[in-house]
């Protein structure tokens, strides 16, 4: 039991280094970078996470984000926590309002049978000014689970919504 929270503090550590790699590796300095809002950081409830996260986004382009985060459950999945990576596409880069489809797939680390993969997908609305500031999201981000049926896991479709709130800069 020891070595396996040893684990989950070691993919806490590396997890969080991502995040800071996502928000300082790239360069910020070029002038399409200085016009719009490229990094951000926010907070969500449901989701993707599951239940509470923590992530940081960054966008490759003015259309696609990659996102990291980490994320600790408290419906479906009580204990469950680790990290979450996904990429969205975002409609109308050039506007505050944008319609957001992605995929993404949490690790659960407190789950020490069954599978520990989490895949999902999001469809929402997000608000984030091009310049940065303030950002919303309110989506349905449907997740696959996995059940064991007799001797086979088979996939179920789980229902799920999320929302967050964050600072683009």
């Amino acid at each position: 039991m020891r070595m396996y929270s040893d684990a989950g503090l070691a993919m806490k550590r590396t997890c969080l280094m991502l995040v800071v790699l996502l928000v300082l590796l790239f360069d910020s300095g070029s002038a399409d970078a200085q016009q719009a809002s490229r990094a951000t950081i926010y907070a969500g409830v449901g989701g993707q996470g599951i239940g509470l996260s923590a992530n940081a986004e960054y966008r490759l382009f003015s259309f696609l984000a990659v996102r990291a985060g980490y994320w600790h459950g408290f419906v479906f999945v009580r204990g469950g926590h680790g990290p979450l990576l996904a990429v969205s596409l975002l409609t109308h880069p050039e506007h505050a309002h944008h319609l957001e489809a992605g995929v993404g797939v949490a690790l659960d680390l407190g789950n020490p049978r069954g599978v520990p993969l989490i895949p999902g997908a999001t469809l929402g609305y997000r608000y984030q000014p091009v310049e940065g500031g303030l950002m919303f999201r309110i989506a349905f981000t449907p997740l696959i689970g996995f059940a064991q049926a007799l001797i086979l896991v088979v996939p179920v479709v789980v229902p799920w919504a999320g929302i967050s709130v964050g600072y683009g800069f």
